[in-house]
């Protein structure tokens, strides 16, 4: 049996436009880079669906189509989230779609969203992501951070302690309380040397998980393969 497929040829700027296509699409992959419009694309959505009025005729028949369908549900996720606080672009998935994750108020989201070369969006859709912390989201924490730290040296009065806060690599806040020599009165401060204890296995379980990222270990690899155990 045999197939015939028939199909509109394609004329010359059509032809070029697709390739053209292909062709920044492949650079965006490897580079990781956004689509233009891609962020501007994506915020317009989400507050579309958040007020629930969606611009249907910036997306494509199916994809508008399927929002029309779905909005209720998406309204009532994306509304409990609060106003938007951060966007940050993950990346380019492999099937062309860009990746964002927005830190709301009240939680995250990963939103993929796919431009067609009308400018049209051609797919998105989101889940529920947990947003790493910066900064910027940590600072007005701090004060509580202060308050709860000094409240609980005072129920249980150990000396002294040093509290910091770190984001990424950077130290954003630190504070002593209590007294390094509760003799002579020497208050505690950033230089104050105390016991490791038990934070060495912070340590440890942070190591691991570098080799893990590096590859040279599983998280479900025996014990044995990586430790050399010794007996008597």
């Amino acid at each position: 049996m045999a197939a015939i497929w028939c199909s509109k040829r394609l004329d010359d700027a059509q032809a070029k436009l697709l390739l053209d296509a292909e062709a920044a699409f492949a650079k965006r992959f490897k580079d990781q880079t956004p689509a233009p419009g891609g962020e501007a694309a994506v915020r317009k959505m989400i507050e579309g669906i958040r007020t629930g009025r969606p611009d249907y005729g910036s997306m494509s028949a199916g994809l508008a189509e399927a929002t029309r369908q779905q909005l209720p549900d998406m309204q009532a996720e994306i509304s409990k989230l609060g106003a938007i606080q951060s966007m940050t672009f993950k990346g380019v998935g492999p099937g062309g779609a860009d990746i964002y994750l927005f830190g709301f108020e009240k939680g995250g989201l990963e939103y993929r969203i796919g431009l067609g070369v009308n400018g049209k969006v051609e797919g998105a859709n989101f889940r529920p992501a947990t947003i790493p912390a910066t900064a910027a989201s940590l600072r007005p924490l701090l004060p509580q951070m202060d308050s709860l730290s000094a409240a609980d040296l005072t129920r249980r009065p150990v000396g002294s302690v040093t509290v910091g806060v770190i984001a990424g690599k950077e130290l954003i806040w630190s504070k002593s309380y209590g007294d390094a020599d509760a003799e002579k009165k020497i208050p505690a401060d950033a230089d104050t040397v105390y016991r490791i204890g038990s934070i060495r296995k912070m340590f440890t379980a942070l190591m691991l998980e570098q080799l893990v990222d590096a590859g040279k270990v599983h998280l479900s690899d025996p014990v044995e393969n990586t430790l050399l155990l010794r007996r008597g």
